[in-house]
């Protein structure tokens, strides 16, 4: 039939190989090199494989935003480096050699006290644990009778993030 539609020319193996150029959306690729099936599909010896190089594109140099207290700040980081963040991964080593064993525990306890001028809190004191498996630590305050304040957990354990030295939290 003559219907005055050109007619359509679609790539045939016959036009591929190494060294040829296919135009594929507007681009021209040029065709490097193949893999075995493909070099045994046309049984005959292939050209030796062009060497292609890849320009390197200097990628602008990240800058963090600063952690907004919301969650661990390790997590915050995940999202900062993918859209689909990945959990941080533990020491599983340092975890198993610090970990509870039999009646060894691997924890650091340590006898504290406000460093403060208010009276009130002039007496309370404070056990602080340093667990050594997985670097957390939790504070506890220790009931005292008639001191008007209620003992129990001060801080949960977790990790701490060290305040700058020199600075005056108060």
């Amino acid at each position: 039939l003559k219907t005055g539609a050109e007619p359509v020319e679609y790539y045939h193996h016959s036009d591929l190989g190494i060294g040829r150029h296919v135009s594929i959306h507007g681009r021209r690729l040029l065709l490097c090199d193949a893999d075995g099936f493909t070099r045994n599909f046309y049984g005959i010896e292939l050209e030796e494989p062009i060497q292609y190089r890849m320009d390197k594109v200097p990628s602008a140099p990240r800058s963090l935003p600063p952690h907004n207290d919301l969650g661990m700040a390790e997590d915050a980081l995940q999202n900062c480096k993918s859209l689909i963040p990945k959990p941080v991964q533990k020491d599983f080593m340092k975890f198993f050699e610090k970990d509870r064993q039999g009646l060894e525990s691997h924890v650091l306890r340590f006898l504290a006290q406000l460093d403060t001028k208010l009276p009130i809190d002039k007496d309370r004191r404070f056990v602080v644990s340093v667990h050594l498996s997985d670097d957390t630590v939790g504070v506890y305050e220790p009931p005292q009778r008639n001191s008007g304040i209620i003992g129990g957990t001060f801080l949960t354990r977790g990790r701490v993030v060290k305040e700058e030295a020199g600075k005056d939290p108060e």
